[in-house]
């Protein structure tokens, strides 16, 4: 579990731009950005994110499937890959006990039944639910285990989850580096480009500007100076007079 599931607003397993199931706690609207946010997956990446306006958007794509999530910039990153790999382990769960027609051939949100609870359960918070006598914890298989008593604490992690954690945020920086650092969008002439790439043609042209209009006035001013030496050494117009 994240340290604060309050700060995932949004989450979903779909098979290419088909959704297969989600979770949405925070804004309807979320939906239609998520499709188009997979309509872009970026391509070549098992991992990536971007970060904008205080959200991050989270991708984890393998075997076909991608995993999305957006989450409060509050949240580690770490953390949103680590809430994706929860749920790419219980889809592998559901997928392998639940007899479905073959996954080349998935309809939109086929699988919202059997993974609402698994949403549910990952981001329910740590006082909610887990102090009942019957505490559920999901289990590697994708279903859930009942305890005899509450959970009280969390695991440390693990040195092996310390070194994923920064393998995580090593490949974010590669993906950022290689992306662009942005989101992909379709330009007029149906192509891909990148926000990232866009925001930085934009400060690059705001830069050159202010640059012209140094020199410009610069230029104004060492004009100004000689003339007025000029008229100085000349004692007004008395030069031009003789």
């Amino acid at each position: 579990m994240v340290s604060d599931p309050g700060l995932i607003h949004y989450a979903c397993i779909a098979k290419g731009a088909t959704v297969l199931a989600e979770s949405n706690s925070k804004d309807a609207s979320l939906g239609a950005i998520a499709a188009k946010c997979l309509h872009n997956t970026p391509p070549f990446h098992s991992r990536f994110t971007h970060t904008v306006r205080s959200r991050t958007y989270a991708f984890l794509i393998d075997d076909n499937f991608v995993y999305f999530v957006i989450f409060d910039d509050k949240l580690e990153k770490s953390e949103g890959f680590a809430f994706l790999e929860s749920v790419k382990i219980a889809f592998a769960g559901v997928t392998k006990n639940h007899k479905k027609p073959g996954l080349q051939n998935l309809t939109s949100h086929c699988y919202q039944g059997e993974l609402n609870p698994v949403f549910r359960q990952l981001l329910r918070s740590d006082m909610e639910g887990l102090g009942s006598p019957t505490g559920q914890r999901l289990s590697h298989s994708g279903g859930f285990q009942s305890g005899p008593g509450p959970i009280r604490e969390r695991s440390k992690p693990s040195s092996l989850n310390k070194m994923k954690n920064r393998l995580f945020d090593w490949e974010k920086k590669e993906n950022d580096e290689d992306m662009g650092n942005g989101l992909i969008v379709h330009n007029k002439n149906g192509g891909l480009i990148y926000s990232g790439e866009i925001s930085g043609h934009q400060k690059a042209k705001k830069v050159w500007k202010k640059q012209v209009w140094f020199i410009l006035s610069l230029d104004f001013v060492i004009c100004v100076i000689m003339f007025g030496v000029w008229l100085w050494v000349c004692s007004g117009f008395k030069c031009i007079d003789s």
